[in-house]
């Protein structure tokens, strides 16, 4: 699983959710977004972490570097932790 930490556009200082939600929706077909406050360079900022259960890391990466310039990030957090598990 992994965790991607999503802050605010760094150019209007808003979180876009729906540009966070449509590009993850083309590359996984099921993810978590939950909203967050977060702090950056000592700033307040809403964020959003997405969590994607998936083994595809590279994928990960090139959905985060994707994110990172659709919305103007300095960077994007990403967490990876161990599996979930289904019951």
């Amino acid at each position: 699983m992994f965790n991607l930490y999503i802050g605010a556009d760094n150019a209007t200082g808003r979180l876009d959710r729906f540009t966070i939600r449509e590009i993850t929706s083309k590359a996984f077909k099921g993810f978590t977004m939950i909203d967050a406050a977060g702090i950056w360079q000592g700033k307040a900022e809403a964020s959003i972490i997405l969590q994607i259960e998936t083994l595809d890391r590279d994928q990960v990466l090139r959905l985060a570097q994707v994110l990172k310039s659709e919305l103007h990030q300095d960077a994007i957090g990403i967490q990876e932790t161990p599996t979930l598990s289904f019951i």
